[in-house]
């Protein structure tokens, strides 16, 4: 990765994922943003190869937080059944 153009393109793809990661943050309606945070992690990491990337925090932070998203919508499905199947009774 030595071209000016693919580091620029590695720099905006983990902004970009660390947004998306951000918004995936959100309990259910963040989770397609989770998800494609988690995409755009795994190209970005792939693109940029063993090349220097200086925004990789962004991206890996990004990564870390749609996890953390996917999580805690599931989480949070998991206590809304439990209640609800806890007041059938």
């Amino acid at each position: 990765m030595s071209h000016p153009a693919e580091r620029i393109r590695a720099i905006e793809g983990s902004l970009r994922c660390f947004t998306l990661g951000l918004l995936g943050l959100v309990p259910v309606l963040g989770l397609p943003a989770a998800f494609i945070a988690l995409y755009l992690h795994g190209k970005v990491t792939n693109d940029a190869g063993e090349g220097w990337n200086p925004a990789s925090t962004y991206a890996n932070w990004g990564c870390a937080l749609g996890w953390i998203g996917v999580a805690v919508t599931v989480a949070l499905f998991g206590f809304t059944l439990l209640i609800t199947l806890m007041n059938l009774n």
